[in-house]
């Protein structure tokens, strides 16, 4: 969101650009000084909780996110003299909730796709397929076509990776072979029917569903 003073005018205008900020998300925890055998030192413990990746929550259950842990974590003692120690781990992560079991399906014929989630989906999408293809979902559809003979023969299926924006087969990278008027190939909030021309055999689509 940018915003933007306008003289004049009261208050600020804000303007959107379709893209949500990240969230941060603070953890608090409690690490007992009673932990049996075998239990890393709060030091090594410390050093480990860096990096980022997939971060699920007891009070989220069904829902992961992504989430990036970038600062140090001091070991406060809980109570002077002892060992206990509390902590607060800070997290930037995506404003969505992804499911914690992505669902993938599988299917040789068109089919509708409904999204339950309250945000557009972006999916990773695998085509077994061959020459000049069309993936039509919802009111969107792409173009992979003109990949060259001895590509189009290599093992393997199509992938269609929309959140990255790519298209590959293997390790060979098909994106400029790809239309690029309706991408990317997300998924609406609701019914999407699925389909597709040219010879393909079989689609797979992880849609990543996701909530705000």
């Amino acid at each position: 969101t940018q915003t933007a003073v306008v003289p004049g005018r009261s208050g600020a205008l804000h303007i959107w650009d379709g893209a949500w900020d990240e969230v941060l998300m603070t953890v608090e925890c409690y690490l007992p000084y009673e932990q049996g055998a075998g239990v890393s030192p709060p030091e090594t413990l410390a050093a480990w909780l860096t990096g980022e990746g997939w971060l699920t929550l007891s009070n989220r259950p069904g829902r992961r996110f992504r989430a990036r842990l970038t600062d140090s974590v001091g070991l406060a003692a809980w109570v002077e003299g002892f060992a206990d120690r509390i902590f607060s781990l800070p997290f930037w992560a995506d404003p969505f909730g992804y499911e914690a079991a992505p669902t993938a399906y599988t299917r040789t014929a068109p089919f509708d796709l409904v999204n339950p989630g309250s945000v557009f989906a972006m999916p990773l999408i695998q085509l077994n397929a061959t020459g000049d293809i069309s993936l039509t979902i919802g009111e969107k559809t792409a173009d992979i076509a003109g990949v060259p003979a001895q590509i189009d023969a290599l093992p393997g299926p199509i992938t269609i990776d929309v959140a990255a924006g790519l298209v590959y087969k293997g390790e060979t990278n098909l994106t400029g072979y790809a239309s690029t008027d309706d991408w990317p190939l997300s998924i609406p909030v609701g019914i999407s029917p699925v389909s597709w021309t040219g010879n393909v055999t079989q689609l797979t689509i992880q849609p990543n569903w996701r909530w705000l």
